[in-house]
């Protein structure tokens, strides 16, 4: 519904003061000699009311054309939430209509009364910007992908087949431990420096942590580099057919920090060349990070998988 149009006469003088300072002098120059006039022809006593009524009218049509509200008075908008007069909502902008309850008339002192243009330009009123409630679920970007997800992702991608037998395997046909840059330290000193924890329990000055069974050394000597897939595993995998300078590389791989790792001398030794299918760490928290590394050397040297060994692999993964 329309709101109704406000006649007050405050808003008159408000209006009149508004004006050019010449259309209000315009006024004046007419109206005060006028008035002055009639009071003066009106002195005797049998029409000074007669008169005064006749100044006031006078002075009362004159300023007629100020006594309504200005244009922009006229003009009717929707609420500030966007909603319009028939109880939608979600608008951006409101609306802007214009309603009259009098015709505007032309004044003898002022422009034709036509809207101005500035009332059809004005900026609209902006509705506040809706704004969603915050998400409880966490982007789909963001959730952490699983360990069970990457071992099974790993599975469907390695190559089953039949194991050669040991014929013609020798440690030594992996050259190892080399001092690949020449600094005086060779692949087990490296692996050493890069395993090296600030801070064990039990040993604030740190030290080393074997995963394969959750023992702390400070004691270098008392753990082994051991390789994930034992060399007798990769020579019966696919190593057999490598080259020298393909199974050294192999052997002294320090790009992939799941290629070597440094336990116990003990869990190296009870390990020794078997696949997950006849050994697994003692630690079986370590069981699904230990496949699933495990899978991630063969396919990066693409060394295959026996069947008995795929079904061990199965079984852990499932249960990760």
């Amino acid at each position: 519904m329309a709101a109704p149009v406000s006649h007050k006469s405050h808003k008159g003088w408000a209006n009149f003061r508004s004006q050019p300072a010449l259309v209000q002098g315009l006024v004046w120059v007419f109206a005060l000699p006028v008035a002055i006039w009639l009071w003066a022809s009106g002195r005797s006593s049998a029409r000074v009311p007669s008169f005064c009524l006749a100044a006031l009218v006078t002075l009362g049509c004159l300023a007629f054309p100020f006594m309504g509200g200005s244009p922009t008075d006229l003009v009717r908008t929707t609420a500030a939430d966007g909603s319009s007069s028939n109880g939608q909502s979600g608008s951006t902008k409101a609306t802007t209509t214009t309603t009259s309850t009098t015709p505007l008339t032309p004044s003898p002192s002022t422009a034709p009364a036509t809207i101005p243009a500035t009332v059809a330009t004005t900026a609209p009123i902006t509705a506040p910007p809706q704004t969603q409630p915050p998400s409880t679920q966490p982007p789909a970007a963001q959730a952490p992908t699983s360990q069970s997800g990457n071992a099974a992702q790993l599975l469907s991608q390695v190559s089953v087949r039949d194991e050669s037998s040991d014929s013609g395997y020798d440690r030594d046909l992996f050259n190892h431990w080399i001092d690949a840059d020449g600094n005086g330290c060779d692949t087990r000193c490296e692996v050493l420096k890069i395993e090296r924890l600030p801070s064990l329990p039990g040993l604030p000055s740190g030290g080393w942590l074997s995963l394969y069974d959750g023992k702390v050394t400070e004691n270098p000597s008392e753990f082994d580099i051991d390789h994930l897939v034992a060399l007798g595993e990769a020579w019966r995998s696919g190593a057999s057919e490598w080259d020298g300078a393909k199974r050294q590389a192999f052997a002294n791989d320090l790009d992939d920090p799941r290629a070597l790792i440094a336990v116990t001398a003990s869990s190296n030794r009870s390990k020794s060349d078997r696949d997950p299918s006849s050994w697994q760490p003692p630690d079986k928290a370590y069981w699904c990070t230990y496949v699933t590394e495990w899978m991630a050397v063969k396919l990066k040297w693409g060394l295959a998988v026996d069947p008995i060994e795929f079904t061990a692999l199965q079984s852990i993964v499932e249960s990760c």
